[in-house]
C-alpha cells in the first residue's frame, strides 16, 4: 500500500474502535435523531395523558349539583352537598338533606340519591317482585353515574340495613359503612319481641301521648295529601323522637311515597330478616349510630354485637330515631372521629 494511501486512511480512523471516522459520525448522527425522536414519542405521551387527565377531570365537573339519573327505567332525584370525602347518601334527595348539619357539609361531600319508593317515576322493576339483588344494582348504577369509585355509604332507618346488603354484594366499591337507626332485625318474632320490651320500658307520659296520637289518627280525614306511611309516621312522634311531640312534617314535605314499593320492601324484602344469621364478619368499616329513645329500632338491638372485628356501636342519649338532627353536634362528632380512625381517603 503507498504511504501516503496508509497515512491518510489512519488519520480518517478511530483507533479505539477501528471504524472510518465518517461512519462514527453518521453512526453518532444516528443515535442523536433516535433520542430526538424518543422525546418527541415521550413528549406526545405526556399530552395525550395530561388530556385524558384534563378530560376526567371536565367529566366530573360536568356533574350538576342537582339532576336526576335514570336507572332500568327508574327516574332518581339526586342532590349534592358540602365538600370533603365523597359519602353516597341513599334514600331521599329531599328528606335527608335536611337531617344533616351544615358543620358536618364542611367536611363531607354528599351525594344524596332516590330509591325507588321515594320516586316520583320509580320504573316497572319496582312494581314487580324485586329483592335486595335488584335494589343493590340500582345503588351501584347510581354510584357510577355519580363517578364515586369508593365512597362511604351512609343511610338511615332501613337504608342503613339496604347499605349494609349493598356492601355485602359490593365490597370493593365502599370505603365504609354508616347505619343510622338501622334494624339488624326485621319483620320476625324476634324484631316484635325487642319492639314491644322496649316499649314497655317508656313512660307513661309518652305512652299516653301515643294512645291520644292513636285516636286522633283513627278520626282523622284520610283525603288529604300524605299518604298513610306519612301520616302514620307523624302520629308516631312518641316512638320515633326523643321529644314526643316533635312535628316531622316539614321533613316530608315535598316527598313522594309510593305506598305499594313500600309495603313490598318491609313485608316481603325484609320479612324475617337477620343481618348476622349466617356470617358475624363485616364487609367494611361499619359505624352504627342509634338513639336512646328509639323506640321503632331500639338500640337493644345492637347489644352484644360490639365484639363483631370492624363494628362500632355509638349510643345518642338524647335522640330518637334521627340522631343526626335529634343530636346533630354530638352526632358530628361520632362520626368524623370513627372516620378519621377508621377510614382511610
Amino acid at each position: 500500500m503507498p504511504q501516503a494511501y496508509l497515512i491518510q486512511t489512519l488519520r480518517n480512523t478511530d483507533l479505539d474502535h477501528g471504524w472510518p471516522r465518517a461512519r462514527k459520525k453518521r453512526y453518532e448522527k444516528t443515535v442523536r435523531d433516535m433520542k430526538i425522536f424518543n422525546l418527541k414519542l415521550l413528549l406526545l405521551f405526556l399530552m395525550t395523558l395530561t388530556g385524558c387527565l384534563n378530560s376526567r377531570k371536565e367529566d366530573r365537573k360536568s356533574i350538576a349539583d342537582s339532576g336526576s339519573l335514570v336507572i332500568n327505567s327508574s327516574r332518581l332525584e339526586y342532590k349534592i352537598e358540602g365538600k370533603g370525602l365523597p359519602c353516597l347518601v341513599i334514600g331521599s334527595s329531599v328528606y335527608y338533606p335536611r337531617t344533616f348539619s351544615d358543620s358536618l357539609k364542611k367536611r363531607l361531600k354528599m351525594y344524596f340519591v332516590d330509591l325507588p319508593w321515594f320516586s316520583v317515576e320509580p320504573g316497572d322493576l319496582y312494581h314487580g317482585e324485586f329483592g335486595i339483588q335488584i335494589i343493590a344494582e340500582t345503588i351501584d348504577r347510581a354510584r357510577q353515574e355519580l363517578q364515586l369509585e369508593k365512597p362511604l355509604i351512609i343511610g338511615h332507618s332501613i337504608h342503613g340495613t339496604i347499605a349494609y346488603e349493598y356492601a355485602r354484594q359490593y365490597p370493593g366499591n365502599i370505603r365504609g359503612i354508616v347505619m343510622i337507626g338501622s334494624p339488624n332485625i326485621y319483620g320476625n318474632d324476634d324484631y316484635n319481641k325487642a319492639t314491644d320490651e322496649f316499649w314497655a320500658t317508656a313512660s307513661a307520659e309518652r305512652k299516653e301521648k301515643q294512645n291520644r296520637n292513636w285516636i286522633k289518627l283513627a278520626e282523622s280525614d284520610t283525603s288529604g295529601k300524605e299518604g298513610e306511611t306519612v301520616r302514620e309516621y307523624l302520629a308516631m312522634a312518641p316512638v320515633y323522637w326523643y321529644n314526643p311531640d316533635y312535628d316531622a312534617a316539614w321533613l316530608w314535605s315535598g316527598m313522594t311515597v309510593n305506598e305499594v314499593i313500600v309495603d313490598h320492601l318491609y313485608g316481603s324484602v325484609f320479612n324475617n330478616y337477620s343481618m348476622f344469621q349466617t356470617m358475624n364478619n363485616i364487609p367494611a368499616p361499619t359505624l352504627v349510630v342509634m338513639g336512646k329513645y328509639d323506640y321503632a329500632v331500639p338500640y337493644t338491638l345492637w347489644l352484644g354485637y360490639e365484639s363483631v372485628s370492624g363494628l362500632t356501636v355509638k349510643l345518642m342519649e338524647k335522640s330518637g330515631h334521627t340522631p343526626q338532627l335529634e343530636q346533630s353536634n354530638d352526632f358530628d362528632k361520632a362520626l368524623l372521629e370513627w372516620i378519621d380512625e377508621n377510614i382511610v381517603y
